[in-house]
């Protein structure tokens, strides 16, 4: 109650006291707490933080990383603990103004306690002030010592958080645990243990005096105005007071717990983690958790850290027993708070809490392991069942989209060359007097642009099936597992194979439907026919598609990579595709597969050279020889072989450019992490072929790369001249690092799906069916037990369950083996049987040979933070990173990231295509529009390019020739989109191909075209190379696009071949025209 004259006081602190809560909740707490709901395992980690000030580097000393582990663990409790030491001093503050009524009921304190301390929405360590400071203002024991509990463990958001990641049964046994510790284990301690301890507690001695709260007895407050200011003017002086004691009982103890757990994740052995498995022995069980017990009780944990953490360890296999031990004791108590019991109420209490956490854990431990046994019993019973069903039907039900969906008809190229032909494109000769001056050994040929549509939006999304891409697609239980990206991501590449003038597509199909790589011969920019191709279903799962010619005969080749190791060519015989062109590129060692391929000539002389880049299975696995990447020099008969030396990496992208600026091409690899502060590799060429790994100390350009990298890009944004450098990786904070609520606002729920986009061909209720299929077969990955339980579809719910019982028993269940047959099509049943098992023998093969420990594997799950703009002025010799600074470094899980002019206004701007089903939230695709001024716009939803579908892989190509570029995707759970380009601000442009005929690098891979004109009485330069090596599993026809904004034509082009020759041509060539650059043999 208030004591009588104070309710003046009262009311004021009351006041400022819900204004504190209410801002630090509304501004801070609860919208982080939603973001990391949002993000879940995705919200970067370091140390025991979230958005670290310091990436710790693997070569900082020990005491480095000490040092800003503590560091970061502070900055990341920065704004809790503000609001603790805050929020207690209103306690303080206000213990002058009440007589607290005390019950004698331990259990009712305890109740009172867990209602104070649920919704203040702060971890342990922030409420252990609150909690002391509680406790010196006169609550009962039990109240302080409950809301201290209730704080970080049963505040709402973080259940919720929970119940989305884990087990039902885990997070069910973690709350009654948690009830049963604050309002049994805590009343019957006091009553028992706390006797002294309680009895001070409600003697009513004063346990926190402060000048004020010493001299409260005389004060008296007067009535009317001056009695408000003298309640305001003693108020502000309490509340002063009260701030500094709490400030100084327990700000040194923060500093301590923060440096004691910064030793100890940094000394922790986490590869002891990664060697955990579940022994026969209940006693052994029970030993490894009552270390883990100890170690998480200890650990001073952020609020949902415990979640988030937990989380990750079950993702790179650790078992859930051990996984439950940690997520009941991360964050239910910690070192802090045991030195502000000890030093406020005794060492027995803080005591009594440290090992009720610990054997509290080890219970939840066991608890998970019966509830374990008996989701997976239940599972295999289940399979059976539904095997039993169908056997004795003796008839499928007919309802297995693996098969019955439709699909394109493959035609001949017979078929195709009336078509062809009539819609040919003609080039003519650009006249004369448009040629002020043109080099002897150059001609240039010109086309106009088709029309272009109505400017009522920016971009139209247009289906595949709309236009006759009808290749079909499934989600299925091989399409979710997150460590095989060979087949889970999908790859395209564009280019015209005919010579018709119209760009044809290339697309890597679903691996359920072989053969799966489907080429796509566009008639006119308006509908595309599927085009034969001779590969079978005995070339097994294509995983990587791309166009060159190989043999310069001026037709685009057909390239690609299969799952099991090899790489073919197809020879194009003037638009067909016959099955003698077929070849092997050449003998490769080992299985690695290869997920990216790169075109350039590298000697100079005058030919095609390769880079084949190799992947072994995953991040995790480093320096393994099946991951080596390779040279492949044209010798004009064969491809020969050159291994690249030092440690391998799993290579996902590559390009070849002048990166140092000598004139000689140049290597930069994007690794899927290697365990290095960066795991990009850079070679540096010297024009004859040969390349050596690049020296910082002797290079010197500070080539900082990504951690997980999956596309490299190089490109000149800023129109200097001076490409810059692009590493896309997952990169979830980026120039959001301090807000991450922000980066939440980017992710949204499966279910959205439907009404952002909708699944085309389906309606609202086929489409959210399909969606909770999805997310369930993503917990499942996430090692999520009972994520199949909700699902009503019966063949959904099997092929669920075989996914979750392929992660739980390592693909070594023989009842999963079993299902995978009878769930199939009859027809297709072997075979699905015969993919499965190549999955999971690969996985298999790769798990028993893993050579990284789990301290690596949290790196990776944990090390990238933004995608890498490394970009450095012409007074620059050394590259820095811009990417934050230029608002690009937020991507998500990138994947293809390529620069492009979009809007034709002179500059480039930026597409990311992010799509991945492991998180369990849906992120668009990015658009990145440049300003024109260094900086980048979020501009996404202004062009009609949100697409939440699993997208990795695109192309940007014109592919109705009307000047402006189209951008191609191929999802993985979905039919192929276009994004048709309508030019809504009817800006300008012009397009060039290269065709040289002096050497046999024919379409000019590696040359730099650059244009030169006027606009508003300035000379502006543009710079575009001809690339066809970057991005992810992605190629864009050899042609080279500019914006021009309202600038109607160009007075420069210059052309700096491969081989070193430089042609420039002068005139006023007109945009609106696609323009051929043709250079003949040398006389």
């Amino acid at each position: 109650m208030i004591k009588k004259g104070w309710g003046k006081p009262f009311v004021i602190l009351l006041f400022f006291m819900a204004v504190v809560a209410t801002h630090f909740w509304t501004t801070s707490r609860y919208p982080d707490l939603a973001a990391k709901a949002v993000l879940n395992t995705n919200a970067p980690l370091s140390g025991l933080g979230f958005s670290p000030v310091v990436e710790i580097k693997e070569n900082f000393s020990v005491g480095e990383k000490v040092f800003w582990n503590t560091l970061n663990w502070m900055h990341t409790n920065k704004k809790g603990m503000m609001f603790s030491f805050m929020f207690g001093s209103f306690f303080l503050a206000l213990m002058p103004c009440l007589n607290i009524r005390r019950t004698k009921s331990g259990f009712k304190s305890s109740l009172l306690g867990l209602g104070i301390g649920t919704p203040l929405g702060v971890c342990v360590n922030c409420a252990a002030p609150i909690a002391r400071a509680m406790q010196a203002s006169g609550y009962p024991l039990q109240t302080a010592l409950a809301a201290l509990i209730a704080s970080p463990s049963l505040n709402l958001v973080v259940l919720m958080m929970a119940f989305s990641m884990f087990p039902f049964h885990v997070v069910a046994v973690r709350i009654l645990l948690l009830l049963l510790f604050i309002l049994v284990l805590i009343p019957l301690a006091s009553r028992l243990f706390f006797v002294r301890e309680v009895a001070l507690q409600n003697s009513g001695e004063t346990l926190c005096e402060t000048p004020v709260t010493k001299n409260s007895e005389n004060v008296v407050f007067a009535d009317g105005l001056k009695g408000w200011e003298q309640a305001v003017f003693w108020s502000i002086k309490a509340y002063v007071f009260a701030l500094l004691k709490l400030l100084w009982i327990a700000l040194p103890l923060m500093i301590l717990a923060g440096f004691l757990g910064g030793i100890a994740v940094t000394l922790l052995p986490w590869d002891m983690f990664h060697q955990l498995d579940m022994p026969t022995s209940l006693g052994v069980t029970a030993l490894i958790m009552l270390v883990l017990s100890l170690l998480g009780t200890f650990l001073p944990s952020p609020i949902a850290f415990d979640v988030i953490l937990s989380s990750i360890l079950l993702q790179v296999g650790v078992p859930l027993p051990y996984v439950a031990v940690f997520f009941f004791t991360l964050g239910t108590f910690s070192i802090y708070a045991f030195l502000i019991i000890w030093r406020a109420v005794s060492f027995r209490v803080a005591a009594f809490l440290f090992l009720a956490t610990v054997l509290l854990g080890v219970t939840a431990g066991m608890l998970s392991v019966a509830g374990e046994s008996t989701l997976i019993s239940k599972a295999r019973q289940q399979l059976q069942i539904a095997k039993s069903s169908m056997a004795n039907a003796n008839a499928y039900d007919g309802n297995d989209p693996v098969t019955d969906r439709t699909t394109d008809d493959v035609v001949d190229y017979g078929i195709l060359q009336p078509l062809l032909y009539e819609k040919n494109v003609k080039y003519t000769d650009t006249p004369s007097d448009v040629l002020a001056r043109t080099p002897e050994n150059i001609s240039v040929l010109q086309s106009d642009f088709m029309p272009s549509g109505p400017p009522d939006k920016r971009f139209s999304r247009v289906y595949g099936d709309e236009v006759g891409i009808s290749q079909p697609y499934l989600v299925s239980y091989t399409s979710f597992i997150p460590s095989d990206l060979a087949h889970t991501t999908m790859s395209v590449a564009s280019g015209d194979v005919h010579n018709d003038g119209w760009p044809d597509l290339l697309v890597m199909g679903d691996h359920e439907v072989l053969p799966n790589i489907a080429l796509y011969t566009n008639i006119g920019g308006q509908s595309f026919k599927r085009q034969f191709l001779p590969v079978t279903k005995d070339f097994g799962m294509v995983v990587l598609v791309s166009l060159a010619d190989l043999n310069a005969d001026h037709w685009l080749d057909v390239v690609f990579a299969t799952y099991g190791g090899n790489n073919y060519v197809i020879y194009n015989d003037h638009g067909v595709f016959k099955d003698e062109n077929m070849h092997l590129l050449h003998e490769k060692a080992g299985n690695g597969i290869t997920m990216n391929l790169g075109y350039s000539d590298i000697d100079k002389d005058g030919d095609l050279d390769l880079f084949e880049g190799n992947w072994g299975y995953g991040p995790l696995y480093i320096n393994r020889e099946s991951s080596r990447d390779y040279i492949l020099n044209n010798t004009g008969q064969r491809f020969e072989p050159h291994a690249l030396e030092g440690l391998t990496g799993e290579t996902l992208s590559a390009i070849f450019a002048d990166i140092n600026g000598d004139g000689n091409t140049d290597l930069y690899i994007g690794n899927d992490y290697i365990a290095a502060e960066s795991s990009d590799e850079v070679f540096i060429g010297d024009g004859s072929g040969n390349f050596r790994a690049y020296s910082e100390e002797q290079d010197g350009l500070n080539l900082r790369g990504g951690q997980s990298s999956m596309s490299v890009e190089f490109s000149d944004i800023d129109n200097d001249l001076l490409p810059e450098l692009y590493i896309g990786q997952i990169a979830f904070s980026g120039q959001y690092m301090e807000s991450m609520s922000k980066i939440a606002e980017k992710q949204v729920p499966y279910e959205a799906m439907c009404s952002l986009q909708g699944i085309y061909g389906m309606t609202t209720e086929e489409c959210l069916k399909t969606m909770r299929f999805r997310l369930a077969l993503v917990r499942a990955a996430h090692y999520i037990t009972d994520a199949c339980e909700n699902l009503d579809d019966g063949n959904e719910k099997n092929r669920c369950l075989i996914h979750m019982l392929t992660y739980k028993t390592k693909c070594s269940d023989e009842s999963v083996r079993e299902a995978v047959i009878f769930s199939a099509h009859p027809d297709d049943g072997t075979a699905a049987s015969e993919r499965y098992q190549e999955v999971c023998a690969r996985s298999q093969e790769v798990e028993d040979n893993a050579n990284l420990s789990l301290e690596h594997n949290l790196e990776v799950s944990n090390a990238s933070l933004n995608n890498v703009l490394l970009h450095r002025g012409k007074e620059q010799t050394a590259y820095q990173d811009q990417a934050n600074e230029r608002k690009i470094g937020y991507g998500g899980w990138t994947w293809n990231a390529r620069f492009a002019d979009l809007d034709q206004d002179g500059w480039k701007d930026l597409y990311i295509a992010n799509g991945y089903y492991f998180p369990m939230t849906l992120a668009s695709n990015l658009f990145y529009r440049n300003k024109g001024d260094g900086q980048f716009d979020d501009k996404t939803k202004e062009y009609d390019l949100e697409d939440y579908s699993f997208s990795s892989a695109y192309s940007t190509v014109d592919i109705d020739r009307d000047g402006d570029l189209d951008i191609v995707t191929v999802p993985l759970d979905s039919s192929v989109i276009i994004y048709r380009n309508e030019n809504h601000d009817r800006n300008n442009s012009i397009l060039f191909t290269l065709d040289d005929q002096s050497t046999n690098n024919t379409f000019g891979y590696g040359a730099t075209v650059v244009i030169s004109y006027t606009a508003n009485g300035q000379t502006i330069e543009q710079r575009q190379d001809v690339q066809s090596s970057g991005g992810y599993k992605s190629f864009n026809a050899p042609a080279v696009h500019f914006g021009l904004g309202l600038t109607q034509s160009i007075q420069t082009v210059k052309v700096l071949w491969s081989d070193g020759q430089t042609s420039t041509i002068e005139g006023s060539l007109e945009s609106g025209k696609y323009y051929k650059i043709i250079r003949g043999k040398a006389e």
